[in-house]
C-alpha cells in the first residue's frame, strides 16, 4: 500500500477517518483493512470509516465503514463530516447545496464552516411500545429505521441505566435478527429538548454520539407528541445536535439534522499503518 492521505474528522463525537477514493484506489471490499485503521491505540483509531466517491447524478458518493469492518447505509455524523470534507478537497462548495448518494438514498447538505446542515429522508416505520423480555424483566421501547435500524427507550434517568450492558443484550436480541439494531436511551427534558445515549452496532459499544439515533429518538418523541420542532440533542460527548421537522399527521418531511463536522488533522497512512495482527 503506497502512502494515503487522510483526514480524522468529528461529527459531535463520533469521530471517523475520511479517504478521498473518487479514483478508486483502494479496495472497498477488505473488513480487514478497515478494522485495523479504525483499531484505537494499533491504528488512527476512530468509530467508523467513510469514502468519497464519484457518483453520475451527484456530487459525490459516501459509502460508510463501522469500525468492526461491517458496512452500513448511513452514518448522520458521517454524513455531515463527509460533506465538510468534500468541500475542504474541492468535490463541493462550502454554502450551496450538495447532492450525495449512498447505495440506497439520497441527501442533501450544505456547508457553512464547521457547521453541516443535512436533510434526511423521512422513515416510513414506525413501532410503538414493543415488549421486550430482558435479563432484567420486561421493557418497552419504540423502533424506527433512519437508514439504520434503533431501538428507542424512554427513560427518566439517563445515569441510571446500564448502556453498555442492556445495549450489548438488546442489540443482539432474537427480535432484530439478523441484522441486529442501535440502541438509544433518551430523557425528554422539555418539548425542546432530547438527552440521549447510544450503543451501537459495529463499534459495540456506547459512542458519543449518533446522528441517524439523534434523528430517530427526536421522531419517535414527536409521534408522542413530547416534543415539537426545533428539537436540541444533548450528546453523551456534550456537543448539540440540532432536529428540525413537520409532522404530517403520523409522518414526517423535511427532516434535518444540524450539527458539527471537525476536521481534526490530516494525516498520511504508511505501509506500516495496517501491519499488524
Amino acid at each position: 500500500m503506497s502512502a494515503l492521505r487522510f483526514a480524522k474528522m468529528s461529527g459531535a463525537g463520533n469521530d471517523f477517518i475520511v479517504l478521498d477514493n473518487r479514483k478508486g484506489e483502494i479496495s472497498l471490499e477488505d473488513p480487514d483493512f478497515i478494522r485495523r485503521l479504525c483499531c484505537r491505540r494499533m491504528g488512527v483509531g476512530a468509530d467508523g470509516l467513510i469514502f468519497l466517491l464519484t457518483a453520475s447524478q451527484a456530487n459525490f458518493g459516501m459509502r460508510y465503514f463501522n469500525a468492526d469492518g461491517s458496512e452500513a447505509a448511513m452514518c448522520g455524523n458521517g454524513g455531515r463530516c463527509l460533506a465538510r470534507f468534500a468541500v475542504l478537497v474541492g468535490a463541493g462548495e462550502e454554502e450551496q447545496e450538495l447532492i450525495f448518494t449512498t447505495f440506497s438514498e439520497v441527501y442533501h447538505a450544505q456547508v457553512e464552516g464547521s457547521q453541516v446542515r443535512l436533510s434526511l429522508p423521512a422513515p416510513k416505520k414506525f413501532e410503538s411500545d414493543i415488549p421486550l423480555q430482558l435479563k432484567a424483566g420486561k421493557r418497552t421501547a419504540d423502533f424506527t429505521d433512519t437508514g439504520v435500524p434503533h431501538l428507542v427507550f424512554f427513560s427518566g434517568d439517563l445515569e441510571a441505566e446500564d448502556v453498555e450492558g442492556l445495549g450489548r443484550e438488546v442489540r443482539w436480541h432474537e427480535r432484530f435478527q439478523p441484522d441486529g439494531t442501535n440502541v438509544n436511551f433518551c430523557r425528554v427534558v422539555n418539548e425542546h429538548c432530547l438527552e440521549l445515549r447510544t450503543y451501537e452496532r459495529g463499534i459495540e459499544g456506547e459512542t458519543l454520539a449518533c446522528g441517524t439515533g439523534a434523528m430517530a429518538a427526536t421522531l419517535l418523541a414527536a409521534r408522542r407528541r413530547w416534543v415539537r420542532s426545533p428539537v436540541t440533542i444533548k450528546t453523551r460527548g456534550g456537543a448539540e445536535l440540532e432536529m428540525s421537522f413537520s409532522l404530517l399527521a403520523d409522518s414526517f418531511s423535511e427532516v434535518q439534522q444540524k450539527g458539527e463536522a471537525r476536521l481534526i488533522y490530516w494525516g498520511e497512512l504508511s505501509e506500516e499503518a495496517v501491519d499488524f495482527k
